[in-house]
């Protein structure tokens, strides 16, 4: 198992990344702030939960950025990109959201890995049992420099399956794993191929088995990319079976 979840990490890791607000305080300090993680799915566009941009809402002066980590890079360090993103679409309905970073399609392909590559979307509804893992970054470190920011990131994979729909909103799926802060946004994929089928919203709390300990993290629920399908194909990104 091991070995098969980390041969599936390889083929998708280079395509997510740290989603990060900048801010500037009453003093003029800049605040920088990692809320989640994203994919990148083609033309420019990355798929992430759109709840990262709520707490508190995206004021005028805010920049939101993206980092990555190089393939050959050093440690969990990740690249924060000057290139601003926008986000630019939002499905209140699923809590989904569509950012873009002008020219990473440019840069798609390159030896250089000076952007990450783009991951296979489907917007069709995945059954009960499917085997799936999901990929973030959880409770990534900031470090400010005089350099910029330093952004120390903690990759997390999670291998799970649909157990069915979420109770609370049928419209997502309720998986057989947990989540963390730092995950929200991060793509599901499906094991066989690769394809991401959804994004991690959240996990849902349960009561622990023993009373003094409260709730716990239970299952992870996870929007399907159903809410973005016509946006994406828009866009011409195509999308997956």
């Amino acid at each position: 198992m091991t070995a098969m979840l980390a041969q599936h990490v390889a083929a998708v890791r280079n395509s997510i990344v740290v989603v990060l607000r900048f801010a500037k305080g009453a003093s003029g300090e800049v605040r920088v702030s990692p809320v989640g993680t994203a994919c990148h799915v083609g033309q420019d566009t990355f798929v992430t939960a759109g709840h990262l941009f709520d707490s508190p809402p995206l004021s005028a002066d805010e920049v939101v950025r993206v980092g990555f980590v190089p393939s050959r890079g050093v440690g969990s360090i990740a690249v924060v990109l000057g290139t601003p993103a926008s986000v630019d679409y939002r499905s209140e309905r699923y809590d989904l959201a569509l950012m873009t970073v002008p020219g990473f399609g440019s840069a798609q392909g390159s030896s250089s890995r000076s952007a990450p590559p783009w991951a296979r979307v489907s917007g069709d509804t995945e059954p009960e049992g499917r085997s799936v893992f999901s990929y973030g970054f959880a409770t990534p470190k900031i470090q400010l420099t005089n350099g910029g920011p330093v952004v120390r990131v903690a990759a997390r994979a999670s291998p799970c399956f649909i157990r069915g729909r979420y109770e609370d909103d049928p419209a997502k799926y309720e998986l057989d794993g947990q989540a963390y802060p730092g995950e929200s946004g991060a793509p599901v994929f499906r094991a066989r191929d690769h394809v991401v089928v959804a994004i991690v919203q959240g996990s849902r709390l349960v009561d622990a088995p023993l009373q003094h300990f409260g709730q716990v993290r239970g299952p992870t629920i996870a929007a399907p990319l159903t809410g973005l399908a016509k946006e994406l194909a828009r866009r011409g990104i195509p999308m997956s079976a």
